[in-house]
């Protein structure tokens, strides 16, 4: 398995706050600017709730594929409250992949839950979804704009993981994010 951990955000675009923010009617995650780098911007993101669910599959397109269906579902009532929830953003994928040579990998897909769902969210009828809180996080962001393929996203986070190795090489970092407009490095222990 490689050492990190590659992530695909679905849909990242500028995010500004989880409990006040929203882009085009959509709630967001708040987020505080640390430093604005040449090549990245370091944020300081709070605590969050996701909900996700894993794919194997031999691509991208594949996976998000599959795992939208099924996180769609649940935001749609398809949950033990049978409430409707609201959709967030940014969403996210990670992407582990295999040993060398394996074609397959595994991709995670992530929805924020809205604030409002902390205290009591739904449980997911969908064995495969699940729900976790994520502590305060620190990441690297490295903001793009296009619709990049797979291929151009890995050349791109190849040259952000070169970035963040020169510029945070005093940092431990642990996982490289890469979202459809952001390159993002998450910072460990921050």
């Amino acid at each position: 398995m490689r050492t990190l951990g590659l992530a695909i955000a679905a849909i990242l675009i500028q995010v500004a706050s989880a409990y006040s923010c929203t882009w085009r009617g959509v709630e967001c995650i708040d987020y505080e600017v640390i430093s604005n780098e040449a090549e990245y911007e370091e944020r300081q993101y709070p605590e969050t709730m996701w909900i996700s669910v894993t794919s194997e599959a031999m691509t991208l397109f594949e996976a998000k594929r599959r795992s939208f269906r099924k996180l769609i579902y649940y935001i749609q009532g398809f949950n033990d409250q049978n409430v409707t929830v609201d959709l967030t953003t940014p969403h996210r994928t990670l992407v582990t992949r295999g040993a060398s040579g394996h074609r397959l990998a595994n991709y995670t897909m992530a929805f924020p839950l809205p604030a409002e769902l902390y205290m009591n969210p739904p449980q997911a009828n969908d064995k495969d979804i699940r729900i976790t809180v994520e502590p305060p996080r620190r990441y690297a962001v490295k903001v793009f704009g296009g619709k990049p393929n797979e291929q151009q996203w890995l050349t791109e986070a190849e040259e952000f993981i070169q970035a963040m190795r020169k510029g945070w090489a005093c940092k431990p970092w642990t996982t490289s994010t890469w979202p459809r407009y952001d390159l993002s490095i998450l910072g460990a222990g921050a």
